[in-house]
């Protein structure tokens, strides 16, 4: 399955504050998984700067419902950025969450099998 490159109109649940979005979500899904991104503008503890806060549901085969939820504050580099690029940004933090998840996992399956290898 071919996935489209993101795009304004992928952005949907767009919340504004006046002129200016304060909030909207992002959905990434195929034929088995689903993921949802919230983004929302982040004030409490930095308001005179860009921060959002980003909420990622993600697919989790260790809990109990399968959805893992991840959350955390990033800024950006200028005020001017394009929702899209805001996704961006977002999206790639998640996957170098997602790539360091790996590699420890990884690691645990090296030491499980040395530890249990011909017992």
């Amino acid at each position: 399955m071919e996935i489209k490159k993101l795009q304004m109109s992928d952005l949907v649940k767009t919340k504004f504050d006046g002129k200016h979005c304060v909030g909207f979500e992002y959905v990434l899904k195929d034929n088995s998984l689903e993921c949802t991104f919230k983004f929302e503008k982040y004030t409490e503890e930095y308001p005179n700067t860009n921060a959002w806060k980003m909420y990622a549901l993600l697919p989790d085969v260790y809990s109990e419902n399968n959805k893992k939820l991840i959350q955390f504050v990033f800024g950006l580099p200028k005020d001017d950025l394009s929702l899209v690029k805001i996704a961006g940004i977002g999206l790639q933090l998640v996957r170098g969450l997602m790539q360091r998840e790996v590699t420890l996992c990884t690691s645990i399956d090296f030491l499980i099998k040395e530890a249990v290898d011909e017992v």
